[in-house]
């Protein structure tokens, strides 16, 4: 009787397998699945990097059997980046430029899906819009509160409240993986976790499973020096004060990424049992890059290299063959609406800005330059930034009352810790990057209203040969021993110079100032006694010139 049943049982299984597999064969359209991940570094998958400390082979399978793209943001904070991903348009297009909801009138590519006869689906962080919009255009609406607190949180399905006790990583992928087994027509299933979004709170299985490892210290973790924007490091912003902090939010960062690695596989295996797998477009990405210790920094929406650019896996063998690599153009997050709907046949009706991915593949179409952009929910303290960015420099302009700019050789400094904004050689380079700015925001239309803020470059630094080794401390013509120093320095100059040194600790607080006269002598002695232990630095003004050393007080 046993074996009979069993038999029962596998004789539904596979007339229900085929059906669906049949069912999603016949219609020819793809389904979508799109597994978007929260604050995630680009490179902190396997695939990526192969000193990753997490192994994540299912996330790399995504890759391997599909395409691994060179991915950026147009503005790497949530909501921005999620309005961007879906709705193919940049944020001085739908508003979007901070943690604000965009208009209403933005069509969405889960509402044209839906309108094309998509089972549009819905799991996880939303954040876009308000009213929420399961009404409208979503056939199945669980909604999780923009921070959760992982385990014990509440979170929306359709209007019922549900407490939910597992960790909410696991909750989302059983939902979505429900949702697979059970559907039988073509689907868009967003899947948007919440981790790995600080506050970091792992599955029980996985907390603490690096606290003895060690973690490599990024090559670009010292903070700026000289040339850099007065607010970077103030009050505003989170800031990695030694390694032991860095390796402390390391661990948490990676243990919640091991619970997504979980997840990605449980979708995986989903798709496969169901024999969807290769008529389903897979989609890994996050809606941000995330800093940890990069340039003395903890968060996002920076112009950096490190928050601009993303992990972007997709699957989906009709559109590439395995271990395909992307790199040639600069993919964006405004591009992969358009990519979608050209992938169904949709015609873009919709005046999204992106270009589907399927055009640089043919080589139809290619993007070597794009446009950063940011608004900052603090005006009176940060400004505004739009960013010009190719293959060889990035130009940083901020909105500032006094010019605040960063130029980075992305060829010879893509760690981005040399400012050449002050480096003579690069005069013309900088006007050059300066009119591509205007000029690729004209062809945007980026018209947005921008009012300049109470900031400016921070300890500017005058140059024509920065040494890439010293992040441009070190000054040609003035020398500093000892250094360390204890009671006193000598400060050296090459040629006659005479002016005044001002002291400034690493804050940027003035400290005193003093005059000094190297035109009979080559070296002065000066007491510094009277210094707490720190980093300092000597600014010294000789008629119009300034110079900037380093030095540190034992």
């Amino acid at each position: 009787m046993k074996k009979y049943l069993l038999k029962i049982y596998l004789l539904i299984f596979c007339l229900t397998f085929f059906q669906k597999a049949d069912a999603q064969t016949a219609n020819a359209r793809p389904n979508i699945v799109i597994i978007l991940v929260d604050d995630m570094k680009w490179n902190s998958i396997s695939l990526l990097n192969s000193n990753n400390i997490l192994p994540t082979p299912n996330i790399n399978r995504i890759g391997t059997e599909g395409a691994t793209i060179k991915y950026y943001s147009t503005n790497a904070l949530c909501i921005p980046g999620r309005a961007s991903l879906l709705s193919g348009k940049y944020g001085h297009t739908t508003d979007a430029m901070n943690n604000n909801y965009i208009s209403n009138s933005v069509k969405l590519l889960p509402e044209i899906l839906h309108d094309n006869g998509y089972y549009t689906a819905q799991c996880g962080k939303w954040m876009l819009s308000y009213p929420l919009p399961h009404k409208q255009y979503f056939d199945y609406w669980l909604y999780t509160h923009d921070i959760v607190s992982y385990y014990n949180d509440s979170c929306y399905y359709f209007d019922s409240v549900l407490v939910n006790t597992e960790h909410m990583t696991d909750f989302l992928t059983d939902s979505a993986v429900q949702l697979i087994n059970r559907i039988d027509t073509p689907f868009f299933l967003l899947l948007s976790h919440n981790a790995p979004h600080k506050w970091w709170i792992p599955q029980t299985q996985y907390d603490g499973m690096f606290d003895t490892s060690d973690f490599d210290v990024p090559l670009n973790f010292s903070k700026y020096t000289v040339n850099y924007p007065s607010f970077l490091y103030d009050g505003n912003n989170s800031l990695v004060k030694n390694v032991n902090q860095e390796e402390l939010l390391l661990r948490s960062y990676y243990e919640m990424m091991a619970g997504i690695e979980e997840s990605v596989g449980e979708v995986e295996n989903a798709l496969e049992q169901n024999g969807l797998m290769d008529n389903t477009m897979i989609i890994y990405t996050t809606d941000n890059s995330y800093l940890i210790g990069e340039h003395g920094l903890d968060g996002k929406r920076w112009p950096y290299e490190e928050c601009m650019r993303m992990p972007l896996l997709i699957r989906y063998p009709p559109m590439f063959q395995p271990n395909t690599v992307l790199n040639n153009n600069f993919v964006l997050n405004i591009d992969i609406a358009p990519t979608i709907l050209s992938l169904i046949g949709i015609d873009d009706t919709f005046q999204m800005e992106g270009i589907p991915i399927q055009d640089y593949v043919s080589g139809q179409r290619e993007r070597n330059e794009f446009l950063y952009e940011q608004k900052s929910k603090y005006p009176d303290t940060i400004p505004q930034l739009r960013t010009f960015r190719d293959n060889y420099f990035q130009y940083n302009k901020y909105f500032c009352l006094d010019t605040t700019e960063e130029l980075f050789d992305m060829i010879n400094d893509p760690l981005q810790k040399i400012n050449l904004v002050n480096d003579s050689s690069h005069k013309s380079i900088l006007i050059h990057y300066r009119n591509n700015l205007d000029s690729l925001r004209q062809v945007l239309n980026d018209t947005a209203t921008i009012v300049n803020c109470n900031c400016y470059l921070k300890f500017p630094f005058f140059t024509q040969n920065i040494d890439s080794n010293s992040g441009g401390n070190i000054d040609s013509v003035f020398l500093i021993y000892p250094n360390p120093s204890f009671n006193y320095i000598v400060l050296l100059s090459k040629i006659p110079k005479k002016g005044k040194a001002e002291f400034y600790n690493e804050m940027g607080q003035k400290i005193k100032e003093i005059n000094f006269d190297l035109t009979s002598f080559s070296q002065e002695k000066i007491e510094v006694a009277d210094l707490l232990r720190g980093i300092y630095f000597l600014k010294l003004t000789c008629s119009e010139e300034t110079y900037f050393l380093k030095f540190v007080k034992m």
